[in-house]
């Protein structure tokens, strides 16, 4: 029999079990918890928050962008053509009035790029300066530096590149296959740009015949010397003599006196621009003139759309005093040397234009008002 103490603590036991639930397996698992509606929202993970924020923050990035480009848009680069500016430019003050109204032409006549005269190498291998004195370089220096800066000032988006003369066959002897000379030309390409603050460099050898390597080894010493960076150009002969051309010259020129098209692409291998010299033709008859640039410019960019590289074409167009028998300015005059590019521009195929930067005007002189007009009407306005 049990005692009281005893039957206690079964019926104790009785309740305990009766208070306790049975909880089954399936509802072992945890139960979510309903929130108070005062209770603070639950957290979003970071890598959850990033991806809701990412879309909002791009479309502003996009649209600030956007607004600085219309604000600021993106420079356009040089205008496409050129010209060439001599000593009296660049050896000699010019006032501020000539200056400003250099800059509105160049403007006018989709100038971006100067080829200002630096010096000529003379026969002793030093470079040029001023005839009337010492004719050493340190004469005109400072004009020079000079010039750079004013050029800078008309023409704040172009280019201007040191025009270093060379003759590759003086009096004393041809000599563009020393190589001392090679380093005097490749050392002084170098200073220009270091110390003057020139963008490029072109090279002015002449003459230069089909299949010389010794312009090719100068190119590279030059390259080597400025570095990859800085723009090249070198002016070449044009094909005086164009077998499928029958021309009226002053006086006879050899037949095939030409560049091959192997020579001319590996020339233009070296250099980022090749300035083709279309004038001192010894043509007597503006017809044939014109034809005859024309030819250069096709002759010129068929050569180049052969081989997959960089390199354009200018067109150098006529305005200089009488150099008979090579030069008659009423037979090579600047209007007509630009109706023969202009013709032979439209004989090419889309990849060829291309390839066709624009013309540089050579000129002794400032140009007219008629020759400006030209220019902004057979060239600039051409298409």
């Amino acid at each position: 029999m049990s005692t009281a103490r005893e039957r206690r603590a079964k019926r104790s036991q009785k309740q305990a079990m009766v208070s306790r639930p049975v909880v089954s397996q399936v509802d072992s698992r945890p139960r979510p918890r309903r929130r108070s509606k005062n209770a603070p929202p639950p957290a979003i993970p970071p890598i959850v928050r990033l991806t809701l924020l990412l879309p909002p923050a791009i479309g502003l990035v996009v649209v600030v962008v956007l607004a600085l480009g219309a604000l600021n848009p993106p420079a356009a680069g040089p205008a496409p053509n050129a010209i060439w500016l001599n000593a009296s430019w660049t050896h000699a003050a010019r006032s501020q009035d000539e200056l400003l109204t250099l800059g509105q032409r160049l403007r006018d006549a989709q100038i971006g790029t100067i080829y200002a005269y630096v010096s000529s190498l003379k026969l002793d291998g030093t470079w040029s300066g001023e005839p009337q004195q010492r004719n050493r370089f340190v004469e005109v220096e400072p004009l020079v530096r000079d010039f750079v800066q004013q050029a800078r000032q008309i023409m704040p988006d172009g280019r201007v590149f040191a025009w270093l003369e060379v003759y590759a066959d003086p009096p004393t002897g041809y000599r563009l296959d020393n190589l001392q000379i090679q380093r005097i030309v490749a050392d002084f390409s170098a200073r220009v740009i270091r110390d003057f603050g020139f963008d490029g460099v072109l090279l002015d050898a002449k003459p230069i015949f089909d299949g010389n390597p010794d312009l090719l080894n100068l190119l590279r010493a030059v390259r080597s010397a400025v570095g990859l960076q800085v723009p090249l150009a070198v002016s070449v002969p044009p094909d005086f003599t164009p077998p499928e051309l029958s021309l009226r010259l002053a006086e006879p020129i050899a037949p095939n006196t030409i560049w091959s098209v192997e020579y001319k692409q590996r020339v233009s291998l070296q250099a980022d621009q090749l300035v083709v010299v279309a004038h001192n033709s010894y043509i007597t008859h503006p017809d044939d003139y014109a034809a005859w640039v024309g030819y250069q410019v096709r002759a010129f960019a068929s050569a180049l759309s052969a081989i997959n590289n960089a390199t354009r074409l200018l067109i150098s167009v006529p305005h200089y005093a009488p150099d008979p028998p090579a030069h008659d300015p009423i037979v090579e005059s600047l209007a007509n040397a630009l109706e023969g590019a202009s013709a032979g521009l439209g004989q090419l195929s889309e990849s060829q234009r291309a390839l066709v930067q624009g013309v540089a005007i050579y000129a002794d002189r400032d140009l007219g008002e008629a020759e400006w007009d030209a220019m902004r009407r057979l060239w600039v306005r051409r298409e």
